[in-house]
C-alpha cells in the first residue's frame, strides 16, 4: 500500500466515538398495557390495532448534535402482519422554526431496523434520528412505541440512548482512538519521508551511474 493512501486512511476513516446511556427502565413511567418485569417490557396484543401501543416517554433528553439512536434488543411470538417499533422525536420551535415532531420505524427486511413478524428470539434493534435542518435543536421528548396489526407478543430489554451528551468529556475510548491515530500518522510519515529519501537517493545514484557509463564510452 502507497503511503499516501495510508496517510487518507488515517485520516478520514477515524471512527466516531459516541457516549451511551443506559435507560433505567425502573425510572420511567410505563403505560398501560405495556408491562415491566426484570428489567423486561412486555406487551401482549389479542386482537386487531388501529393505533400503537406507547411503551415510555423521555422528557428533555441529555442531546447535543445532530445525530442520535436508541438501541436494545426485541424478542417476539406469534406476531401476526408486519409490527413495528417506534420512536417519535419532539422539537421546540426556534430561528423561525415551529415547533415539530418526527419518527423512526423498525420497518427493515433484516438488520437492527427489521420489522416485526412471526416469532424470534432475543436480537438488536436500533431507532435512529437526524436533525438535519441546521436549526440545531434539542429534542424535549422522545416517545418509544410498538405496532402490533394483530395478535402477538414482544418483550424488549437492554435500552440505551447513544448520542453526544451536553458536558460529557473524553471518555476513555476516544482518547485511546485518538492517540492511536496520532502514533499510527507518526509512523505513516515517518517511512513516507524515509521511501522519499530512498527513492531520492536511488535516482541520484542511477544518474551517477549513467555519466560515468557516458564517460567510459567517451574514452
Amino acid at each position: 500500500m502507497k503511503p499516501f493512501t495510508v496517510l487518507c486512511l488515517l485520516f478520514f476513516t477515524s471512527p466516531c466515538i459516541a457516549d451511551t446511556v443506559s435507560i433505567d427502565l425502573e425510572k420511567q413511567e410505563i403505560s398501560d398495557p405495556t408491562k415491566l418485569d426484570s428489567g423486561v417490557l412486555r406487551i401482549q396484543s389479542t386482537g386487531s390495532n388501529n393505533q400503537p401501543f406507547a411503551l415510555f416517554s423521555i422528557e428533555k433528553p441529555a442531546i447535543e448534535g445532530e445525530s442520535f439512536f436508541i438501541k436494545g434488543e426485541v424478542r417476539y411470538e406469534g406476531v401476526e402482519g408486519d409490527g413495528f417499533l417506534e420512536m417519535w422525536t419532539n422539537l421546540p420551535a426556534a430561528k423561525g422554526r415551529p415547533a415539530g415532531r418526527f419518527f423512526s420505524r423498525t420497518l427493515g427486511m433484516t438488520g437492527p431496523m427489521q420489522k416485526l413478524n412471526g416469532s424470534q428470539e432475543w436480537r438488536e434493534f436500533q431507532l435512529p434520528a437526524m436533525i438535519n435542518d441546521g436549526s440545531k435543536r434539542i429534542p424535549t421528548k422522545l416517545e418509544l412505541n410498538v405496532f402490533l396489526p394483530g395478535k402477538g407478543l414482544v418483550e424488549i430489554r437492554n435500552l440505551e440512548l447513544t448520542a453526544p451528551i451536553p458536558g460529557a468529556t473524553e471518555s476513555p475510548m476516544k482518547k485511546s482512538w485518538n492517540n492511536a491515530i496520532m502514533v499510527g500518522l507518526g509512523v505513516t510519515l515517518g517511512f513516507a519521508l524515509f521511501f522519499v529519501i530512498f527513492a531520492l537517493r536511488n535516482n541520484r545514484s542511477r544518474r551517477e551511474i549513467e555519466k560515468m557509463s557516458a564517460v567510459d564510452s567517451v574514452d
